[in-house]
C-alpha cells in the first residue's frame, strides 16, 4: 500500500513538473502583438491553401513564422516568405505597429501597392528583405535615406533587398 502511495505521489510530483516546465517555456506575447498579426493577417487575401500565417489565432500556442521576444512579449522577427499574401500594403497597416521588429522577410508575396514610407517608422530594423513583391512607384524618401551615415531613419539595418520590384528612384549605395 505505501509503495502504491508513493508511486502515486511520485507520478503526480512529475506530471506537476512537467506541466510548470511546460508554462515556463511558453513565449510571452503582448495582447496588442497577436492583434497587430491577426489584422495583419486579414488586411490580405491568401492566394495559396498553405499559408503560414494558417496558425495564426487569437488563441494559437505557437505563431509560425513569428519569434517574440522572452522579456517584452513584442514581435521581434516576421518571416513571411512565399507566405501567399496577396492585396495592398498600406501606410495604415497594422504591420507597423510592430515596433520591436529586427528582422521582417516579406519576400515573394503580391503586394500590388507602393511601398509604405511607413517602413521607417520601424526603427529597429536591422535586416528587410522585400523582394519580389509588385511593390511600384517611387522610393519613399525614408528609403532613399536608409544608407546614409548620418540619417536618424533605420539606423541599426544591415541588410535590405528591394529587388525584383517595379520601383523607381535611386537607391543610396
Amino acid at each position: 500500500m505505501a509503495l502504491h502511495v508513493l508511486s502515486c505521489l511520485f507520478g503526480c510530483v512529475f506530471a506537476l513538473s512537467f506541466l510548470v516546465t511546460t508554462l515556463v517555456s511558453l513565449p510571452y506575447r503582448r495582447l496588442d502583438q497577436v492583434e497587430s498579426l491577426l489584422a495583419f493577417k486579414n488586411e490580405f487575401l491568401l492566394s495559396c491553401n498553405n499559408s503560414v500565417t494558417d496558425s495564426w489565432t487569437r488563441d494559437a500556442i505557437s505563431f509560425d513564422g513569428v519569434l517574440f521576444d522572452e522579456d517584452t512579449g513584442g514581435v521581434t522577427e516576421l518571416k513571411l516568405r512565399g507566405a501567399c499574401l496577396s492585396g495592398t500594403l498600406d501606410a495604415n497597416s497594422s504591420l507597423f505597429r510592430l515596433q520591436e521588429i529586427k528582422y521582417l522577410d516579406l519576400s515573394f508575396n503580391d503586394f500590388s501597392s507602393s511601398l509604405p514610407a511607413e517602413f521607417g517608422r520601424l526603427t529597429d530594423l536591422e535586416y528587410l528583405d522585400l523582394h519580389q513583391n509588385g511593390f511600384t512607384g517611387e522610393l519613399p524618401s525614408s528609403v532613399n535615406n536608409l544608407g546614409l551615415a548620418n540619417t536618424t531613419i533605420l539606423t541599426k539595418l544591415y541588410f535590405l533587398d528591394l529587388s525584383n520590384n517595379r520601383l523607381q528612384g535611386k537607391v543610396p549605395e
